[in-house]
This record gives C-alpha cells, structure tokens and sequence, in this order.
C-alpha cells in the first residue's frame, strides 16, 4: 500500500485505478504521482495517460536495476517508500545520540523519491554497461559519432587562445582620465597597434595560453571569464588590472580535435550508454503500456 498524503498507510487507498502489464496501480500510488506533479518533482502534465506513462517508466527501472542486481532494497514505489521510512529512523536514532547528520533530519517523500530514482538510474546504468557481458555498450565508433556530431560541445578543455594585450599605465599624462578611457575605448573597434602607438607607455603584447591554463593565469579575471565567449578579432571593454588599463583581443582559438576526444572521453562514452539506457527503458515502459486497462 503506497501512503496517504499524510505519509502513512490507508486502506481505502488500496482501490485499483488501472491495471499495468497485469499489476495494479492503486488510487493512493496513482493520488501520490499526482503530488510529485504539483509539487514540481515530476516535471509532466497531470493527465492519466502521463501519469500512467511515469508510473509505467518506474516501474520499468525498478525491474531493470532488480535484475541487474542494483536493489534488494525495493522492487516497487511501495519498497522505496519503506526505505525511506527506513532511512529517516536512522537519522532520528543517529541525531538522538548526538552523530552528525548531514542536511535535513527527514527526507520527505519527494525528496527522497527524486534523489532515489536518479540514483537508481545511474547504478544501474553502470551496471548493465559493465561485467562479463554487459547489456549496453559504447564502442569506439559510437563514441567518436557521438563527438562528431558536435564537436564544439567537447572543444572547451582542448582550446589553445592567442590574444594580443594593450597595456597602458594608469600614470600615463594623456590629459584627464576620462579622455584616456575614451581613446582605449575607441580602440575596441580599431586597430589596437594603432593605438599604442597614439599612447605613451602602452606596450603590446601576444599571449599563447591553453585553456587548463586560463584560471591560474594572471589574466584580469573578467579576462578570464570572459576570453572563451569572444570571436577572432573581438576585442574586450577596458579592464584594470595592476595599477594599468589592458585591453584583450582574442586573435584566435585553436581547437585539438585528438586532445578533445581523448580529454571528453568519459563522458563521450556515458552520453551514449545514458541514450541506448533510455532506449532500452523505453522499449520496457512500453510493453507495460501495452497492457494497460
């Protein structure tokens, strides 16, 4: 029996609302996805056909991690809910005698659902992609299809930038601040070795920096925020930095495709098991929707 709204069990609640792949949904499970719906865990329509389809979708996974050996724990909303009763105990009991416990002293039930479900889900994924005979695989070729599809997506850690940097002293006699500011400027739409030529004390200078090197670099830090969102040839607003005015012109970023594949690879590789496991959980939830009266 799933529990009422108020956390325990009821048994009128027990009524059957549907049938799925032979197994009843009952009214407190069917009232309790309900929940999970307005209470924004569960972002789907609160229709039957939706509800059934979640329900349908869990019931799915609970099968898929018992038989991949994920949970002795629980087979069904009804197990979980059990553990989680389970869980909240030893919390009190480890509280009562004065352990840490971490976060909130009870899960809810949503809370406690959402953090389960997701967790399920990937031990399970694990699971089946892993062993003597795994279930679902990522082979090399899927791995490179899935970076070549879109390799910009996997271009951040492999980048090499090479900007050019205008450097001018704030002690610079140019007239007012205001008039310096306004040349610098100006010089984002120019030509910045113009520019220092027009400027006593400016100094230019080219810069190679990997991207792993960008945080630890001594670049201003909007510099650094900010160097891996600029096109070839832009130029950044004035910044200061070290008693100076800098400007930054990215002059270009050079992407390494093979440091890109072998940098990403890990989560190459779970972005296609994560695909064939919502294919595979597909395929399951609809064999139960099937069968559903």
């Amino acid at each position: 029996m799933v529990r009422d709204s108020a956390g325990g069990r009821a048994g009128g609640g027990t009524t059957a609302v549907a049938e799925l792949g032979g197994t009843t949904v009952t009214k407190n499970e069917y009232l309790y996805y309900q929940r999970l719906v307005k209470d924004g865990t569960l972002q789907i329509p609160a229709n039957r056909a939706a509800l059934l389809r979640q329900i349908a979708t869990d019931r799915a996974l609970f099968s898929l991690a018992h038989h991949a050996g994920q949970t002795g724990q629980y087979r069904s909303l009804e197990d979980l809910l059990d553990a989680r009763d389970a869980v909240n105990a030893q919390r009190v009991r480890a509280a009562a005698q004065g352990r840490p416990v971490y976060g909130d002293l009870q899960y809810d039930q949503s809370e406690y659902y959402a953090r389960s479900v997701a967790g399920l889900r990937d031990t399970t994924i694990t699971a089946l992609s892993s062993g003597a005979h795994p279930r679902i695989v990522a082979t090399d070729a899927e791995i490179r299809r899935e970076f070549d599809a879109e390799p910009s997506q996997w271009a951040a850690d492999a980048t090499t930038f090479r900007f050019t940097t205008l450097t001018v002293p704030w002690t610079v006699g140019t007239g007012s601040g205001g008039d310096l500011l306004a040349k610098l400027t100006r010089a984002q739409i120019c030509d910045l070795d113009q520019t220092a030529h027009t400027i006593r004390g400016a100094k230019l200078a080219t810069t190679t920096i990997p991207a792993d090197g960008v945080g630890s670099s001594d670049l201003d830090p909007d510099a650094q925020a900010s160097l891996a969102t600029l096109r070839p040839g832009q130029v950044l607003p004035p910044q200061t930095h070290h008693n100076t005015w800098v400007l930054y012109r990215l002059d270009h970023a050079r992407v390494d495709p093979a440091a890109a594949l072998r940098n990403y690879r890990p989560q190459l590789r779970q972005a296609v098991l994560d695909r064939k496991f919502d294919a595979l959980l597909s395929a399951d939830t609809a064999t139960l929707l099937r069968h559903t009266t």
